[in-house]
């Protein structure tokens, strides 16, 4: 017969602390990786803004490796009539004018951004649109700083959105800058 020492209230005492100590440090670890990719993403010298088409929170990041742009979305209106599975077009238009289905972009930065990609998420689908021709956010003080990123009536989607629904997406910049923006479909 093997036997085993019986634990006392002690020697579990210096277990639990060790064990406390461990997680501690694991913990920290976790800590410090969460806190390096967050600044790693925010270091891209591009703005990522949470915004809802109706309403504006903004934030800005600077660099000082030369002109940078700092693209927030500003507004918005997305149409359920103009996202449906019956769809021709995923791309997009830049222009200066909100007309239809939009996204309006400011940048308060020296730079240019470029917008490569928009995402539309709805009811967990989410649909990729590309630019049609260049979409260029101009420094401050140009007249592209403020562009308008333009949808088709006809935009194809996985889904067919209704009015109401929750939408939320990524305006996507050269830069992998990534601007949030959420509200609902008109």
């Amino acid at each position: 017969m093997f036997l085993e020492p019986r634990a006392t209230s002690e020697n579990r005492r210096g277990v639990g602390r060790a064990a406390l100590a461990i997680l501690v440090v694991i913990l920290a670890g976790l800590a410090a990786v969460g806190i390096f990719y967050l600044q790693s993403r925010s270091t891209s010298g591009e703005q990522g803004t949470s915004t809802s088409p109706s309403s504006v929170t903004s934030s800005s990041s600077t660099s000082s490796q030369g002109p940078v742009p700092a693209v927030t979305v500003l507004s918005g209106s997305l149409k359920a009539a103009d996202f449906r599975a019956s769809g021709t077009t995923t791309t997009f238009t830049c222009g200066t004018s909100a007309v239809g289905s939009f996204i309006r972009l400011s940048n308060t930065g020296n730079g240019t951004g470029s917008v490569i990609t928009v995402t539309v998420t709805w009811n967990g689908a989410t649909d990729v649109f590309t630019p049609l021709g260049e979409c260029l956010v101009g420094p401050v003080g140009s007249p592209t700083a403020m562009e308008i990123i333009l949808f088709s009536a006809t935009s194809k989607t996985t889904f067919n959105a209704s009015v109401g629904g929750a939408v939320s997406g990524f305006v996507i910049l050269s830069s992998g800058a990534e601007i949030a923006y959420a509200g609902n479909f008109e």
